[in-house]
């Protein structure tokens, strides 16, 4: 993602690091040298404890919802105690942005 409009949105890369969980990368390459058409080379899942507002500054920067809106909010996939919503890059990459599943969120939270 671009860093000028990174700054723009007013996050600082000490905001993105506080709001991150967890990152995971899947490759789903064919095997062949050419891209597939319509698929990822690299799929990215972010974990993040508050994802609904990572995904308004996600869609300000450019970033577009693979699902149609539901009553004006983003559709969020449910399943295995997980809930994420897929986007699309401006290059036509989807990465998904989700909650962190409920037994993961209690071993991160901060003391209080």
């Amino acid at each position: 993602m671009d860093i000028s409009k990174r700054r723009a949105s007013g996050a600082s890369d000490s905001d993105m690091a506080s709001n991150a969980i967890k990152v995971s990368a899947r490759s789903c390459s064919s095997g062949l040298n050419v891209p597939t058409p319509g698929k990822n080379r690299v799929h990215v899942d972010l974990a993040l404890r508050l994802p609904q507002e990572e995904i308004e500054r996600l869609l300000r920067l450019g970033a577009s919802l693979v699902d149609e809106r539901v009553d004006g909010e983003p559709h969020w996939r449910e399943g295995n105690g997980i809930k994420w919503v897929v986007l699309r890059d401006p290059e036509g990459n989807e990465f998904c942005v989700g909650s962190i599943p409920n037994a993961l969120q209690e071993q991160v939270s901060p003391a209080s």
